[in-house]
């Protein structure tokens, strides 16, 4: 059983995919998933796990989110980490999916921030079973 409801969800993930390679500098890999860390698409170097990557990026944002209501912030959107030589950004879309993106370390956080609410956004916009 496939996990694309049709063609054009995979479509429209991989052309994020391109989309976040072309438009945030030092860029390593992204992976879109499930709140629960099942990658549905990815573009990552040979050598990264998919599955271990995102299922690692499900579970800080989802600490830190429980982290962040229990103290009262209502906001949380994202998470970004510093690991090893690179940084990890990780977006959430309601309890739906998420989208992280590695980069190298030095990146430009705000370019990764606008990169990864973009990709959020045109999600959204963009796929049935999220709605």
């Amino acid at each position: 059983m496939s996990v694309w409801k049709n063609d054009t969800e995979k479509t429209i993930f991989s052309e994020i995919l391109r989309n976040l390679r072309k438009s945030v500098p030092l860029f390593r890999g992204a992976i879109i998933s499930s709140i629960t860390g099942f990658p549905f698409a990815h573009d990552l170097s040979p050598g990264r796990n998919p599955v271990i990557m995102s299922s690692m990026c499900a579970e800080i944002y989802n600490r830190v989110s429980e982290a962040a209501m229990e103290i009262g912030l209502k906001d949380h959107n994202y998470t970004i980490s510093s690991l090893d030589d690179m940084m990890i950004a990780t977006f959430g879309m309601g309890q739906s999916l998420l989208v992280t993106i590695t980069t190298e370390r030095g990146a430009n956080i705000d370019d990764i921030v606008e990169a990864g609410l973009k990709a959020v956004e045109r999600i959204g916009n963009s796929l049935s079973f999220i709605q």
